[in-house]
């Protein structure tokens, strides 16, 4: 089994933009995928993998485990120097 910092599982919905590793940009960030039933698996404060809650919960362990409650998860990087400046262009 191998080891994470981090599971958050039984989300109703994880929303994720997987790009095999390759950063996305432009009109690609509207490309979203939904994985029900959903988990994620962190270590090292990376996102190590995603999936459906019952693959992660068998292929992964940690210590720290979060319930999501069946609730959407959507875990991102988000620049907000980035954001505030394409909302400033807008005003």
């Amino acid at each position: 089994m191998k080891k994470a910092d981090l599971i958050i599982h039984n989300a109703k919905q994880l929303v994720t933009c997987a790009s095999n590793g390759k950063a996305k940009k432009g009109s690609e960030m509207q490309e979203l995928s939904i994985i029900e039933n959903g988990a994620v698996a962190v270590k090292n404060g990376l996102i190590e993998a995603v999936g459906n809650s019952g693959e992660i919960l068998q292929t992964y362990q940690a210590e720290n485990v979060i319930d999501a409650r069946q609730k959407v998860v959507m875990p991102a990087f988000v620049d907000p120097h980035y954001l505030r400046g394409k909302s400033a262009r807008r005003i």
